[in-house]
């Protein structure tokens, strides 16, 4: 029966290398789509296009976070409850303007070319108003809740939609010259995730009528998303290479391409059988190499490199899931000048069998393209005070942050995830992406344990209502990603409600320009 199964989803695989084949060279370069210009077309387009995160963006920015965090917060040597743990983080606003009688507290303020690429809130109870390039009446009014919650035509389910009491919106929102938004509401919760473009880059500025000129290309990109696991990609393959093996402990299944072939992996498929599979799944080391470097670029636990830990836990995410047949998938794009290879190594306590494919092309190495690099980090039986930051990554080069799962054993039945993310950017003294809660960052609100999928971003794992045990979550930043020119560190907040230990792990997915 496994077997059949096997060649079912080989012919299925197959038939999906010849659709690949009859698009060879159809996908163009992202240039030719728009005419030089940044718009709402090329954007939507970066909502679902794995392979251009591989490349430098044609049109450089940088990437910053307005959010509600305590402002107490200005001190990262300060390791208090008032300033660099402080938790006080709704209702935090740039300034309150009174128009037409009104209190409107802003949000963000940012001069451009730019464009909001994530918006997120906890607790969205009144008006958002967005202002585009001076305008003194705002091009967007609309209740925020309709806005972050899928039901407006022009920002639909899945590009906006709930996650676990999260309210998130995907919807790219470009402007030509600034940016402003703020809301009615007094004690509101918040994230805002935008770019700010290079001066001179020419921005189109999103409008109604753009958004109704668009309103295909809207409906199409939604139903993408709805599927990510499915997400179509015009590239050129040129080689699947299907694998299995028995691995006994100490075993080490090898894959090598060949020489001096440039070439990019476009998917990587697994699936692992064992009697204790969670053991398994932490014990099998994943390891893969580029152009003859002595260091992997990708060192992780092989569940975790999937998305899921501890255990095999069902979710469909655009880059990576795992489907209910058990198959562990992976849709990062990984560009190499001459080779790869690829290393599982079974340093579990049981024989296991493992099966899947590899499916890679032969291209030639752009000028702007990045390698691909994920690194696991564990925190074993950690205390909780007195509160302190997890480094997830600390990065010296230059490249963009494209995501992270983070799991949790937590020994107490309180609420574990008070804590901030804190991603400083190029040697920056504080952060220019500060958070309101580690849930908040994974895209859902309140500790809420429902399960959820989604295509960037997922609660995969809960595995009890109190919070006591294991959760994992995992976040994609796909047109959120995060550029950075010389250096990135990645923290998260350790706060716990109560004085307790807990286990954590994480894996981080970035691209670097380096050959390092």
């Amino acid at each position: 029966f496994c077997y059949n199964l096997f060649v079912m989803k080989k012919l299925f695989v197959l038939s999906l290398l010849l659709l690949f084949a009859c698009a060879r060279n159809v996908r163009k370069p992202i240039g030719e789509l728009t005419n030089n210009t940044v718009d709402f077309p090329r954007l939507l387009n970066e909502l679902t296009d794995l392979p251009l995160l591989a490349e430098r963006p044609e049109f450089p920015y940088s990437f910053a976070q307005a959010s509600s965090y305590d402002r107490r917060t200005t001190n990262p040597y300060d390791k208090t409850e008032t300033n660099w743990f402080g938790n006080a983080d709704a209702g935090q606003y740039i300034r309150i303007e009174k128009i037409n009688g009104t209190n409107e507290y802003v949000m963000m303020d940012a001069a451009g070319p730019g464009a909001v690429v994530r918006i997120w809130s906890a607790n969205p109870k009144a008006v958002i108003k967005i202002y585009f390039d001076g305008t003194n009446e705002p091009s967007i009014e609309m209740p925020m809740s309709e806005m972050l919650g899928g039901t407006n035509e022009f920002f639909p389910i899945p590009i906006s939609h709930i996650s676990a009491r999260g309210w998130n919106s995907y919807m790219p929102l470009p402007y030509k010259k600034h940016c402003k938004i703020s809301t009615t509401q007094k004690d509101c919760y918040y994230h805002i995730g935008y770019r700010t473009y290079e001066i001179g880059t020419d921005v189109e500025t999103y409008s109604k009528k753009i958004a109704k000129e668009n309103i295909n290309l809207i409906n199409k990109t939604a139903e993408k998303l709805k599927n990510p696991e499915t997400v179509p990609y015009f590239i050129n393959i040129d080689h699947m290479v299907d694998f299995s093996a028995d691995l006994n402990l100490d075993a080490v299944y090898k894959y090598n391409s060949e020489p001096k072939t440039p070439g990019r992996i476009y998917s990587f498929i697994c699936n692992v059988f064992a009697t204790n599979l969670t053991e398994v799944l932490r014990d099998c080391l994943l390891e893969i190499y580029f152009d003859n470097n002595d260091e992997p670029y990708v060192s992780a636990p092989l569940g975790a490199f999937f998305g899921t830990a501890p255990g095999r836990n069902i979710f469909r995410s655009l880059p990576l899931g795992v489907l209910n047949n058990g198959e562990m998938y992976c849709h990062w794009t990984m560009p190499f000048k001459d080779n790869f290879k690829l290393r599982i190594s079974n340093y579990s306590d049981e024989r296991i069998f493992i099966k899947g494919n590899i499916i890679f092309s032969k291209e030639k190495w752009q000028d702007g393209s990045r390698y691909f690099h994920a690194k696991w980090n564990d925190f074993p039986d950690m205390p909780t005070r007195p509160f302190f930051d997890m480094t997830f990554l600390k990065f010296y080069g230059k490249g963009a942050l494209v995501g992270c799962m983070m799991s949790i054993n937590n020994h107490s039945h309180r609420w574990w995830g008070e804590g901030d993310e804190k991603i400083f950017i190029d040697n920056e003294y504080f952060p220019s992406v500060f958070g309101t809660g580690s849930e908040d960052f994974f895209g859902y609100a309140w500790g809420d344990t429902t399960l959820f999928s989604h295509a960037y971003h997922n609660q995969a794992r809960v595995d009890n209502k109190d919070w006591f045990g294991n959760t994992c979550n995992s976040r994609f930043m796909i047109i959120d990603n995060i550029p950075f020119e010389n250096s990135l560190q990645f923290d998260m907040e350790m706060w716990t409600h109560v004085a307790t230990t807990v286990d954590v792990a994480s894996v981080v997915y970035w691209y670097s320009d380096e050959n390092r």
